[in-house]
């Protein structure tokens, strides 16, 4: 489009020639942030720290996270450093449905969420699926599968998602069964926010209004999470 722009130039002043293809240029950055097709395949990967080794991965204290686009179960478009423009730091927290570990600490994200509305914004976002039923988890160390005993005490049972649309299916079934108050973002199906941000199963971060860690646990603590949201306004 832009290339058969070029060709017809001659014939359109200049003024008039540069401001189309401003336009041409917006549209096709628009497009490129659009919802992903429900039947994008999502990518099965698993983590390349499967032995526990996150802290190397991700980003740490003091360095500039990369903008996302993100959106909501029902489809709302979340832009990383257009939320940061208003100019409260963002909570961002990964988890899934057959994840124990973030299904555990999902009353204490919402409570935090509450208690600290006025300091920080929460947002969960929903990753890979950490046990599934029907493949091996991305975070296994071999061949034998793993499926946790608390899934099993808890009911909890899922195959791994294939397209985004079940990712979103399985992710509002996690909102709904449980009762989810802060906004969930799903992760595309190339698994972007999850590779770059450190492929463990319930990270948290704080990221600063100008993009930059302002705190981060590999293994999301409600304790020490308060405790740096408290030290934000010092």
């Amino acid at each position: 489009m832009i290339a058969a722009a070029f060709g017809r130039c001659n014939s359109i002043p200049s003024g008039i020639f540069l401001s189309l293809l401003l336009i041409l240029l917006l549209f096709s950055c628009e497009n490129s942030k659009s919802i992903p097709s429900e039947n994008a395949r999502i990518a099965l990967r698993s983590s390349v720290a499967a032995g526990g080794a996150w802290d190397l991965l991700g980003f740490h204290t003091g360095e500039k996270v990369p903008d996302f686009m993100l959106y909501s179960s029902d489809g709302e478009p979340f832009d990383l450093y257009e939320e940061l423009g208003k100019g409260k730091p963002i909570v961002l927290v990964n988890g899934s449905y057959t994840c124990d570990f973030s299904r555990t600490n999902l009353p204490s994200i919402v409570n935090t969420a509450q208690k600290h509305n006025a300091e920080v914004e929460v947002v969960m976002v929903y990753t890979i699926d950490a046990h599934p039923n029907d493949t091996l988890s991305p975070y296994a160390v071999n061949d034998t599968e793993w499926v946790p005993p608390n899934n099993i005490r808890d009911n909890i049972s899922a195959p791994q998602p294939r397209t985004y649309g079940e990712r979103v299916k399985l992710a509002n079934q996690w909102i709904e069964e449980s009762e989810i108050s802060v906004p969930v973002l799903i992760d595309g199906p190339d698994n972007e926010y999850w590779t770059k941000f450190g492929q463990a199963p319930n990270m948290c971060y704080i990221i600063s209004p100008d993009g930059t860690v302002a705190f981060r646990e590999t293994w999301y603590n409600d304790a020490e999470l308060n405790e740096a949201i408290q030290h934000l306004s010092e």
